[in-house]
């Protein structure tokens, strides 16, 4: 059975050697989803035997199982669908404009990240004398990621309680993502347990509510406002300092330079214009880049895919932007 996913267990998904992404845009009806479906179904068979591996044509199949309920979801939404050995899955994606198929040793993972930039992916973490809890949001919906139970006690115990609580769930879910975190609680309890918690991509902006007392809807209404207002000034930076590194020959917009710097830790934000792709191969060892003009197997990635993931394990920040906001396609600045 096919699963929702967050756009952050695709992007930060690791331990397989295959992995297949699929991405559908919207469908008008049920007859086109079906024949969408079919034509790239098709590419990944070929793909899948041409690369002589058993476990993708294995992971084609199990896409294929699900034909009938990715297709009905396509008549509301763009999805994009994963599957590797221990994750099968999909991902709503309402920007999402053409359709797409890889078969490589990663998920194919830019539209995700222009996808999450639109659709604000963010943590809530709630706390109250009654429990703590991790939420999810996609700006529409929210997802109960794990409940903790507090038990009544003095005060002194219970911010003591809470503290291991959230550190202990901070390294349960976080220790990977870069996803923002918004922290929602009473304002004494809030202003005391903050100074407690060491997550780089928590918010300064804090929504003050008993969460026990609150609803749904209200979470999800004013926590987008804070990630609104948080996304838009990021954003407007990035483009701002991307501008005056431009100017004064600062930033980088060669592949294989960025490339090497990426591998070394250096690159601190990566643009990437939307609708630009650079297939080819990577040597791993010598950081030789052979390019083509198209996928031609399951070796051979979108180059700015690989790149993406490299910058986002060394802790850089990776931007899909339309090619009106910036002078290159492809533009790195570094940390030093």
């Amino acid at each position: 059975m096919i699963k929702k996913l967050s756009c952050t267990e695709v992007i930060y998904h690791s331990g397989s050697s295959e992995y297949i992404s699929l991405y559908i845009e919207r469908q008008e009806d049920i007859n086109r989803a079906s024949i969408k479906f079919a034509s790239l179904l098709n590419g990944m068979k070929t793909l899948a035997r041409n690369s002589n591996c058993d476990e993708n044509i294995r992971l084609v199949s199990i896409i294929e199982q699900s034909r009938i309920q990715i297709c009905e979801m396509l008549l509301n939404t763009g999805l994009g669908v994963f599957c590797t050995k221990n994750l099968f899955g999909f991902v709503e994606l309402k920007t999402l404009d053409d359709s797409f198929m890889s078969i490589a040793s990663s998920f194919h993972i830019k539209p995700l990240l222009r996808n999450r930039q639109s659709f604000l992916e963010y943590y809530i973490l709630s706390v109250s004398g009654q429990a703590v809890k991790i939420f999810l949001s996609d700006s529409e919906e929210l997802t109960l990621v794990e409940t903790v139970i507090v038990e009544e006690m003095e005060k002194s115990k219970l911010e003591a309680l809470q503290v291991k609580i959230i550190r202990d769930l901070l390294g349960k879910h976080f220790s990977q993502a870069q996803t923002p975190l918004i922290l929602a609680g009473n304002k004494n309890t809030v202003s005391t347990l903050v100074t407690h918690i060491d997550y780089p991509y928590m918010l300064d902006d804090i929504l003050t509510c008993s969460p026990e007392k609150v609803s749904t809807e209200y979470l999800i209404e004013k926590t987008l406002v804070i990630m609104e207002r948080h996304q838009y000034a990021l954003e407007q930076q990035v483009v701002d300092e991307m501008k005056f590194c431009y100017k004064a020959k600062k930033s980088l917009s060669n592949y294989e330079e960025i490339l090497k710097a990426a591998v070394n830790g250096q690159v601190e934000n990566l643009v990437i214009a939307k609708d630009y792709h650079l297939w080819g191969e990577i040597d791993k060892e010598s950081l030789y880049v052979k390019y083509y003009d198209q996928q031609r197997n399951t070796r051979d990635d979108d180059l700015l895919d690989d790149l993406s993931e490299m910058v986002l394990k060394t802790k850089g920040k990776v931007w899909v932007m339309p090619k009106s906001k910036i002078e290159e396609n492809l533009m790195a600045t570094l940390r030093w």
